[in-house]
């Protein structure tokens, strides 16, 4: 009798062992994502229906990356890795701007590589989650043999059907849908709750649907919009006589410029921003709230250049990237109309952000990226100066009036010691 029993034990061992591998890497994913052990079992207590949903899809990933060979163990490596490195870029990027890994930075990863501060990315929590897997890892399969080397073709086949078809269940489902019938939250409008309340692998999954744009506008819509717009002038106007002509209009994004007086409860020996100040005092001034922190940059672009709204895209979408795909009414195809040489500035080259299509489709006539700039550095990033001597001699290369949109970088994160000259305006009031 129990000989006969054994190999039914044995291949329930081996579906249970299946379920404790993919325990196993969604709890260091979610350590290294959340980059805190104790927050990270807190939350697998609390939420254990989520943990479990979150553990079945890993376990799809198993399923799928074992079809075509059958080698479990390989299928745990190959998948523990790639999660925990996604992990592990989602807990850094939360830690310096507050918003998770989502699928569409991978469409900036170049802009990742080349500002990031890898100080920041090598944690104490990180390093100990990682060694942590991989030595416990090697013990269950290796020394313990928990899983075996490779199953037949119907161990797998089945498996990965059924994973296929709740990967396909979840995509189709509304976005926290999934969330909410396990007890979770389910809020993507904010994506640092929602990979902390959800975990990692739900909320990724649930955010793959917003790689793709929107439909786009209805042609009756369109032809409203049309209506509205008639009369206005065409790129083919003529511009206005020299004696009407009009001024020179240069919008600049300062990176990272704002006024510290306004911090609660700092004090300062001088004035920080004399020369601003003065601006402030003899021109047109006011405030401006920034709609994005860290790298958002070219969403406060858009906001600024088209008058569209962020608050209509999903959160953390960088609409460069995902939306910007066609001609789009801007300041500068609307300067253009009006008889004005139109070029972008950035001190940034033409890739970052898909900065190159975008301005074309935001209709400017002419963009100097950094490839085109003197090499002139103040720090690790271009120089503010070069931005504008840029700018000052693009204005005067043209007969007719300007519309010139810089953006700058000298003062981009990070801000080690020796970045800056010696401040000699003495702070206090501040921790």
């Amino acid at each position: 009798m129990l000989s006969r029993l054994r190999p039914v034990w044995d291949i329930l061992k081996q579906r249970y062992m299946w379920v404790l591998a993919a325990l196993l890497i969604t709890f260091f994913l979610e350590s290294v994502s959340r980059g805190d052990l104790l927050e990270t079992l807190t939350w697998s207590v609390l939420h254990l229906p989520l943990l479990l949903l979150n553990a079945a899809l890993v376990a799809c990933l198993l399923a799928l990356v074992a079809l075509p060979t059958g080698h479990l163990r390989v299928a745990f490596w190959v998948v523990g890795a790639i999660t925990l490195v996604f992990g592990a870029v989602s807990g850094v990027k939360l830690k310096l701007m507050g918003r998770p890994f989502l699928p569409q930075d991978l469409a900036v990863a170049g802009e990742a590589v080349d500002v990031v501060n890898w100080g920041d990315v090598f944690s104490i929590s990180l390093i100990l989650g990682l060694v942590g897997f991989v030595a416990l890892g090697t013990v269950l399969l290796h020394k313990l043999e928990v899983l075996p080397r490779k199953v037949c073709w119907k161990e797998r086949a089945i498996p990965a059907g059924l994973a296929a078809g709740l990967l396909a269940l979840l995509l189709i489902t509304p976005p926290g849908a999934a969330a909410r019938v396990m007890a979770g939250e389910g809020s993507p409008w904010d994506q640092a709750h929602h990979v902390r309340t959800d975990g990692f692998l739900l909320s990724l999954t649930d955010n793959l649907r917003f790689m793709v744009g929107g439909a786009p506008i209805s042609k009756p819509a369109m032809a409203d919009v049309s209506d509205f717009l008639k009369g206005e002038p065409t790129a083919d106007t003529p511009p206005p006589p020299a004696e009407e002509r009009q001024p020179n209009v240069i919008l600049v994004l300062s990176e990272s410029l704002f006024d510290p007086t306004t911090l609660p409860g700092a004090k300062f020996s001088q004035d920080p921003l004399p020369f601003f100040r003065s601006l402030q005092t003899n021109y047109s001034s006011g405030t401006m709230l920034s709609s994005e922190f860290a790298g958002g940059t070219a969403n406060v672009e858009l906001e600024v250049l088209t008058g569209l709204s962020m608050k209509f895209l999903p959160d953390g979408v960088l609409a460069y990237e995902s939306h910007i795909k066609r001609p789009v009414d801007s300041l500068a195809s609307i300067f253009a109309r009006g008889g004005y040489s139109t070029t972008a500035i950035s001190p940034w080259a033409s890739w970052f952000f898909n900065s190159k299509n975008v301005y074309r489709n935001f209709g400017f006539g002419k963009f100097i990226s950094i490839d085109f700039m003197k090499q002139e550095y103040n720090s690790p990033y271009l120089a503010d100066r070069e931005v504008a001597r840029n700018v000052i001699e693009e204005s005067r290369k043209t007969p007719g009036p300007d519309f010139i949109f810089a953006n700058t970088a000298e003062n981009h994160y990070d801000y080690g010691l020796g970045k800056f000259k010696k401040m000699e305006v003495e702070v206090s009031g501040l921790s």
